[in-house]
């Protein structure tokens, strides 16, 4: 299927450029794909994936490859050839949908080899697919080519040279390379910063070709927000105080206020009530005199003439 293929004579040297448009940051990439793990692989349907959704008609028609490569990394299929099957019919539905949508044939064919690049170099770093996948990959299949981690790059910057006219073409490239492709970048020393930078830029050209608005209105908010001192520090202590004061009288004061209020109808019912008088309580009667003591009596004229001392 290689005759259809407009980049196919393109020298194996060209020099990757992207325009560098102020260079602004790219949102921070999704977290790196897991290393290949021991789950079961689902056969998927192809009728049944959503070709709906996406940025434009080029990636929703990418959509549903776009999803299934994260779990050619993470599952050991069964049958590596059926699932190299189930991609090849997803690749030419891609192509159908995308056809359908109104995307030139170029931007058809380049996304084609794109998505065969993605999906090999997927499927072939597993353990399931090292040697299976490079001997029969889907880039044979359509492309007649063997690895296509260099031109992925080549086709992205020759593209990137009128960015206007190809902006799906380069969304979609974008989106390969922020789903874990690295391509040649691979065995490059450093090459995941590289790669960074590379799609960093692509980020800066797609906003400015969208025309999306600058996050930052004005370049020198930083400096005018940093003398810009807040209110508490202008403020001496005598007026923290002042006002902490008068915030303090008037909670006390509402704070009595509601209190009295309430306690009023509780005072009058206080006030309302009756005393009872108290029951008269009985004196005890005084003692009576006591009797004269007739011994006293008797004994007297002794006691006067001193022959008998009375002693207590």
């Amino acid at each position: 299927m290689a005759h259809d293929d407009p980049f196919g004579q393109m020298p194996a040297d060209r020099t990757l450029i992207i325009p560098s448009p102020g260079a602004r940051p790219a949102p921070q990439a999704g977290s790196p794909p897991p290393p290949p793990g021991g789950g079961r692989y689902e056969r998927t349907d192809m009728g049944a994936l959503d070709w709906e959704t996406g940025l434009n008609p080029l990636v929703a028609a990418a959509s549903p490859l776009l999803n299934l490569a994260p779990q050619l990394r993470q599952v050991a299929p069964p049958d590596p050839s059926g699932l190299r099957a189930t991609l090849a019919q997803a690749l030419q539905e891609f192509e159908r949908r995308a056809r359908a949508s109104g995307s030139p044939n170029e931007h058809v064919v380049a996304a084609r080899y794109a998505l065969c690049t993605f999906l090999d170099e997927a499927a072939a770093n597993t353990p399931w697919g090292e040697r299976i996948w490079a001997q029969n990959s889907l880039l044979i299949q359509f492309h007649n080519e063997a690895w296509g981690g260099e031109k992925f790059f080549q086709l992205m910057g020759k593209v990137a040279e009128q960015p206007d006219t190809h902006r799906h073409l380069l969304e979609l490239f974008y989106l390969i390379i922020s789903l874990g492709f690295e391509g040649r970048y691979r065995v490059l020393q450093n090459g995941a910063a590289q790669l960074e930078q590379v799609r960093e830029r692509l980020y800066g050209m797609l906003s400015r070709v969208r025309g999306e608005p600058d996050r930052e209105l004005s370049p020198d908010w930083r400096t005018a927000a940093s003398q810009r001192k807040p209110l508490r520090d202008s403020l001496p202590v005598w007026a923290v105080v002042a006002v902490a004061a008068a915030l303090t009288g008037l909670i006390y004061v509402g704070a009595s206020f509601a209190l009295n209020r309430k306690s009023d109808p509780t005072f009058s019912d206080i006030l309302a009530l009756t005393v009872a008088p108290r029951n008269a309580v009985a004196k005890p009667a005084p003692p009576a005199a006591p009797a004269p003591d007739r011994l006293a009596g008797q004994l007297a004229a002794d006691v006067r003439s001193g022959r008998l001392v009375v002693q207590d």
